[in-house]
């Protein structure tokens, strides 16, 4: 299709012109929107966002030796996460598509790791501080360092109340999942451990925050 069988009025930029002759020819941006959706999901959603060391780089992933590895969330434990450097591909494809899908992989993921990567998460280091509102779903694996024995008394270290108490600053988030993977407590202790780690979830986002808290344990 030439330019010139576009009205003038409506050709103001290169990039406009592309987006028209898109929506005029592209297969996939010419099906109904709600169809789109469902593709975008499919191609975008349904993975766990592994927040991992490497020396993977990404152009949302501006932490050095800091990279998102992602595995299905349907996949065995077992299966290890993948760098996938084509994983964004889609949102890249032309303008309308990367406005309709630049936050789908946020919204429609898990974000996954140990408290100090994601610590680097939510202070803006691994993705862009103006993304991470978007954010849904998160994962922490909270670890032997996280719990403190004061005399035979178990109790949360500070560490990880601050980074809830920083969750609560992310507007979109709407499930936080406590995944204890301590080993030196599991043998005399660990349903105590889990119900501690439910209560102080539950202290942190109750109220007005709508976050849903789940507890569970590697050992499962």
């Amino acid at each position: 299709m030439a330019q010139a069988d576009l009205p003038s009025s409506q050709i103001t930029s290169v990039q406009d012109f592309i987006s028209l002759r898109n929506r005029r020819e592209s297969p996939l941006v010419r099906v109904p929107a709600e169809i789109r959706n469902k593709i975008y999901g499919y191609a975008l959603g349904g993975l766990e966002f592994h927040i991992k060391r490497s020396d993977h780089e990404g152009k949302w992933f501006r932490a050095k030796r800091l990279a998102i590895a992602t595995r299905p969330i349907d996949a065995d434990r077992q299966e290890l996460p993948k760098f996938d450097p084509e994983l964004l591909a889609l949102t890249a494809t032309c303008r309308q598509i990367y406005i309709e899908t630049k936050l789908l992989p946020l919204a429609a993921n898990e974000f996954i790791g140990s408290l100090n990567y994601l610590k680097s998460l939510v202070s803006g280091c691994i993705i862009d501080s103006t993304r991470l509102l978007f954010i849904e779903k998160l994962r922490i694996y909270v670890t032997d360092t996280e719990i403190e024995d004061e005399d035979g008394e178990y109790q949360i270290r500070r560490s990880l109340t601050n980074l809830l108490l920083v969750l609560c600053g992310m507007t979109g988030l709407k499930r936080v999942t406590l995944e204890w993977t301590g080993k030196e407590f599991v043998a005399t202790s660990s349903d105590f451990i889990l119900d501690l780690l439910f209560q102080e979830g539950e202290r942190v986002f109750g109220g007005a925050n709508q976050v849903k808290v789940v507890v569970v344990s590697d050992q499962n």
